[in-house]
């Protein structure tokens, strides 16, 4: 069975799509995945959205540790 929806888009997206020739089914497909992939619903957490996830912990790791280093570079300063 399929159902029929409409959106609004805007024209940045309806010409980068057209460029590229991107189907709007395949990305509301796709986009819906991922959605549902960051909801936490495991069924739709493949191999790419957990290496999404991956990178997310890492860059946000990186921030706390230079944030870290940061602050021990102004302690030490402040001795």
């Amino acid at each position: 069975m399929t159902i029929t929806k409409c959106i609004s888009i805007s024209r940045e997206f309806e010409d980068l799509a057209d460029k590229h020739r991107l189907s709007w089914s395949e990305a509301a497909r796709i986009g819906m995945s991922i959605l549902l992939a960051d909801r936490g619903i495991t069924e739709y957490d493949n191999k790419l959205n957990l290496y999404r996830k991956m990178q997310i912990f890492q860059k946000t790791a990186e921030d706390a540790l230079q944030k870290l280093s940061e602050f021990q570079v102004k302690e030490e300063n402040d001795l």
